[in-house]
């Protein structure tokens, strides 16, 4: 009741004055995290449930994981990956879906596809989840080229870069690639910083030194290039700045 006018404060309350707190008290507060945008105190009461010796289910993973995916926050939805992994719901449909709905709203279509590719047994909502994922990056694309072609309005290097940064979440390097030389003026700075960015995280070396070599161009002064072109070279084996 409190949770869903907004209370989650009331609601945590009558939470900690709880003698007894089965998995349905733990899920019914994780829920109004997830529902009330409060992702840090979603992870934590996560956390406390597992010290607690309370057992996860499907319902625990859906609900932090709509948290992850909502925000997004990679970073948290790979702990809960962690944890599914290691738990006796590895194997679970609904939060094996759940993780691919994540991982597709955080940006890492690769690794959706890897987690529904590993599934032994899809339903409906897992084959929902997979089109979901990469009907978000296709729908941009339609978008993207409809208001260039049928409404005869000209795409801006904001536009640009959001479409670079969108294929570059998907994996899709090439592509924003070809988006990059595709654009009908010079691409600035923050085009070649987005798809460096990208490049770091799915590894692509060559197009991270293409990307680089532009940005140096560019802003040669610019340290948080640097920083990023060196962690591309951490990440990436072979990667010479």
């Amino acid at each position: 009741m409190y949770a869903k006018s907004g209370r989650v404060d009331l609601a945590h309350l009558v939470f900690q004055r709880l003698s007894e707190r089965d998995a349905i008290c733990w899920n019914s507060m994780l829920t109004s995290y997830s529902q009330n945008g409060k992702p840090e105190d979603a992870m934590d009461l996560f956390r406390h449930m597992g010290m607690g010796g309370v057992k996860y289910d499907c319902v625990s993973f859906s609900a932090i994981l709509s948290v992850c995916a909502n925000l997004p926050a990679l970073h948290y939805g790979k702990e809960i990956h962690g944890f599914i992994i290691k738990s006796e719901f590895s194997s679970d449909i609904f939060a094996q879906s759940a993780l691919i709905d994540m991982y597709a709203k955080c940006g890492n279509l690769v690794i959706a596809r890897h987690v529904f590719d590993s599934m032994e047994e899809k339903n409906e909502v897992s084959w929902n989840s997979i089109i979901s994922a990469y009907g978000q990056v296709d729908d941009g694309i339609l978008y993207f080229r409809c208001m260039i072609e049928e409404y005869g309005i000209p795409a801006s290097s904001e536009h640009y870069a959001l479409m670079v940064d969108l294929l570059g979440r998907a994996g899709r390097l090439h592509e924003a690639f070809e988006t990059i030389k595709s654009m009908p003026f010079s691409p600035g700075s923050g085009v070649w910083g987005t798809l460096l960015g990208a490049c770091r995280v799915h590894g692509n070396i060559e197009l991270a030194k293409e990307a680089s070599r532009h940005l140096f161009d560019l802003e040669p002064e610019n340290s948080g290039y640097y920083m990023l072109m060196l962690d591309n070279g951490r990440t990436c084996v072979g990667f010479e700045i």
